[in-house]
């Protein structure tokens, strides 16, 4: 089975999942944590080429160490298995969308586009909110409801889930055991104001009786999350180490944030 990455609408690559054939459509848009040998390379380099891109597919799910995530997959008919292998099929089930950039996949020759999945602009269920906040059971279970759901592809420790609030995507936070994370993000959040350092702005609110914190998601179809490491990796991959040239290597994609 052939599958094709893309960046909003843009194709990225294609690979065949049995072979490990590659084909990149677009160098400058593929994902820095994501190292691929283009077309028909060694043996070695095919099966590297399928089992990079599980684990690219993998990282988009959320970890067997975030606070209500067994309940969650078992909400959604899910497994808790934690290999690369499951982790990659559960997040192609929900075609590795995530709120933290515009990469998703298809079938080679599915009739799906972005406008039809985008997340930032379609509507998703808040229906799972509770489950993944709070660890409550569903009281209707409808998967069509839940093919778009950003809360599988979350990652951090933390029990949260996305909301649509007025057409505003809002990341909802429980507390943690100790009950005070709420209040030390939104402490953090007032220090940084004070400072004037440009910053998410975390509020408290309430959720089903629930303290939480609120804050408005960062990111767009066109503003993504980049974590440092994969950035690091990718520099290390080019054998850039020097900070100057790091920082250089920084100001080259600065373009390719702003690509619409």
């Amino acid at each position: 089975m052939r599958m094709q990455l893309l960046c909003k609408a843009h194709r990225v690559c294609e690979i065949d999942q049995e072979t490990g054939d590659i084909f990149i459509f677009n160098q400058a848009l593929m994902p820095l944590n994501l190292s691929l040998s283009d077309f028909h390379g060694t043996i070695k380099q095919r099966i590297s080429n399928i089992n990079s891109f599980d684990a690219w597919c993998a990282e988009r799910v959320l970890s067997i160490d975030r606070r209500y995530a067994k309940r969650i997959l078992n909400e959604l008919g899910l497994t808790q298995s934690q290999s690369t292998e499951d982790k990659a099929r559960i997040s192609r089930l929900y075609r590795c969308l995530s709120l933290q950039d515009s990469y998703w996949v298809k079938k080679e020759d599915e009739k799906v586009s972005w406008k039809d999945v985008n997340l930032f602009s379609n509507s998703f269920s808040n229906a799972f909110v509770s489950v993944s906040l709070l660890g409550r059971s569903l009281t209707l279970r409808n998967k069509d409801l839940y093919s778009r759901m950003p809360d599988i592809t979350t990652n951090g420790r933390y029990a949260k889930a996305w909301n649509r609030v007025d057409d505003q995507i809002i990341m909802y936070k429980a507390d943690d055991i100790e009950g005070n994370e709420t209040i030390r993000e939104v402490n953090a959040s007032k220090i940084l104001d004070c400072f004037g350092v440009d910053h998410v702005s975390y509020e408290l609110a309430c959720f089903d009786g629930h303290r939480v914190s609120m804050c408005e998601c960062m990111t767009n179809e066109d503003r993504s999350i980049v974590p440092y490491r994969h950035f690091i990796a990718a520099c290390k991959r080019k054998g850039i180490d020097d900070v100057d040239d790091i920082i250089n290597e920084v100001k080259k994609l600065m373009p390719q944030v702003t690509t619409p």
